[in-house]
């Protein structure tokens, strides 16, 4: 008998880019190993960087199964009103509709760890600082 199981992935992909440093970094446990290469202060940089990472992850899945397609970017731009920042930017495939405005809304006052690589000094995310895209 013939296994006539098909996958059918309709996904779309949108674009999330803010001024908040949300660098993956891969730094999960909150002390630093033994036999690290990193010093303490290296090691609770790069792991406040994977948090606000984290956040983003946790909040993306309150809407949907977010399939990350790349790790989040870094480039100098323009963003609303600010000239010449870094912005982080993260692309995201989803398998279902959602509506962007809410999942928006879902960030705005989410604290997060400021003091990173930001040129922007903010404590959440906020209308400010990031902005959600529909790239297909």
């Amino acid at each position: 008998m013939e296994n006539s199981f098909q996958t059918n992935l309709n996904t779309s992909m949108l674009q999330l880019r803010t001024l908040v440093d949300i660098t993956k970094t891969g730094i999960i446990r909150n002390t630093k190993p033994q036999g690290s290469n990193f010093t303490n202060d290296e090691w609770d940089f790069k792991r406040n960087q994977q948090r606000n990472f984290d956040t983003v992850s946790q909040l993306l899945g309150l809407r949907f199964q977010p399939m990350f397609v790349s790790c989040p970017s870094v480039e100098v731009g323009d963003f609303n009103e600010h000239s010449s920042v870094k912005i982080w930017t993260l692309l995201v495939d989803y398998e279902r509709e959602i509506n962007l405005e809410e999942l928006l809304s879902e960030f705005y006052n989410v604290p997060i760890v400021s003091g990173l690589c930001e040129d922007v000094t903010t404590h959440s995310f906020n209308k400010d600082n990031i902005e959600i895209l529909d790239k297909y």
